[in-house]
């Protein structure tokens, strides 16, 4: 009889057990779930957690059961699709993980223009907070005043304060440590070379081994441009975060990586950039040509990548031009090309009154040396050639005192 009795206040909505704490108008079908609500008041945890060390308090006798489940590594509930041997130590963890094979996502976004829908209402939540920007959670550190959208994302970044990293690479002899098991997870791949995400566009076969870079992939062929520049008449769009976040520092002059060598001011907002200059103290050239009798050894992938053309042969880059059947080793090299088409001639001689133009930088190399005025002791004097006439205009160059032009004369007639 009383089953049937709570049954019945399900149908009837009737919430008779209230409480009572001001501003408070919480209301109850049952007295437990008043008793396990009025504990978020009082904030009284009666049900602690027996295991050596632990220090787990709950408010909710339920709650405790499934934290000793972090214990004891039990997973009772079992995904019934076939082929598939997930396990969760918790009902509602299974019933989302089964979202991924159904594909529900009821959970949708109300803000305008976004049809963004989601597996959970906590998902959910927290895509709201990237149109709100609502940043709660703090972090505690002294003198940074970082916050967050998510509480991961808090984890995250304070594992850059503490410089922890718990997750260990367990293959034989990699020492790899990571702050994040999603990191672990996605460097272990480099030792299976798994790449389970595949690129569905007809003629790729771009597989990737882990779904933000199969995404990002993708944008290569929608061209789509999520990330878009917020400065004032700028409409730079990118396709991938850090792009954006690297455009951004052209606007800002932002040199966040510093070179550590004795006596060396370089700043860079790449660290790519960084690493590169770094090798130019060491002397470091780890990338090798692995062709027979070559001894080629570069601190670039892309330098690496440039000379292996040299033995292949290969000519990637092609002129567009209608009836031309031009290829090139480099895209320099189709670029220059590309002049001969559209008559472009974009090296400009400075000297006054020379209307000298060119295609090409080593013609105008050539050029200027049609301007110097050989002085009788020149050959007394080795730098005299390095004496430019006095008819240069000095407003016409970009540079003072380039390397292109010399100084301006001070002995002008």
């Amino acid at each position: 009889m009383l089953n049937f009795k709570r049954y019945a206040k399900t149908r009837t909505g009737e919430k008779p057990y209230v409480c009572h704490f001001d501003e408070c108008d919480y209301r109850a079908s049952h007295a437990h779930h008043l008793k396990r609500h009025t504990q978020t008041h009082t904030g009284e945890k009666l049900y602690v957690c027996d295991w050596q060390g632990c220090n787990y308090r709950a408010s909710a006798a339920g709650d405790l059961k499934r934290h000793t489940m972090t214990h004891t590594g039990e997973k009772p509930y079992v995904c019934v699709w076939h082929g598939c041997d997930y396990r969760a130590s918790q009902t509602s963890t299974l019933k989302t993980h089964t979202q991924t094979h159904t594909g529900e996502k009821p959970y949708v976004c109300t803000w305008s223009d976004c049809d963004k829908r989601f597996a959970t209402p906590s998902a959910l939540k927290s895509h709201t907070r990237t149109h709100t920007g609502e940043k709660p959670y703090v972090c505690v550190w002294h003198g940074c005043d970082y916050r967050a959208s998510t509480t991961r994302d808090l984890k995250r970044h304070v594992t850059t304060h503490t410089g922890e990293n718990p997750y260990a690479c367990v293959w034989h002899g990699c020492n790899y440590r990571a702050s994040q098991a999603s990191n672990l997870k996605r460097h272990t791949k480099t030792h299976t070379g798994e790449k389970p995400y595949v690129c569905v566009w007809h003629g790729c076969d771009y597989r990737a081994s882990d779904p933000s870079a199969l995404k990002s992939h993708t944008r290569t062929h929608t061209g789509e441009k999520p990330y878009v520049c917020v400065w004032h008449g700028c409409d730079y769009r990118a396709s991938l975060a850090r792009d954006l976040k690297r455009h951004t520092m052209t606007h800002t002059g932002e040199k966040p990586y510093v070179c550590h060598f004795d006596e060396c001011d370089y700043r860079t907002s790449k660290t790519s950039h960084l690493k590169r200059h770094t090798m130019t103290h060491t002397g470091d050239k780890p990338y090798v040509c692995h062709f027979d009798e070559c001894d080629y050894q570069t601190s670039t992938s892309s330098n690496l990548k440039r000379h292996t053309k040299t033995h292949t042969g290969e000519k990637p880059y092609v002129c567009v031009w209608h009836g031309c059947d031009y290829r090139a080793l480099y895209v320099s090299d189709i670029k220059i090309h590309t002049r001969s088409h559209t008559g472009e001639k974009p090296y400009v001689c400075v000297w006054h009154g020379c209307n000298y133009q060119t295609s090409y930088v080593s013609n105008l190399g050539k050029h200027k040396k049609t301007h110097i005025r050989e002085e009788p002791d020149a050959k007394k004097k080795p730098d005299a050639k390095k004496k430019l006439d006095a008819r240069i205009d000095p407003n016409s160059c970009v540079k003072r005192n380039c390397s292109n032009c010399y100084s301006f004369s001070s002995n002008s007639p």
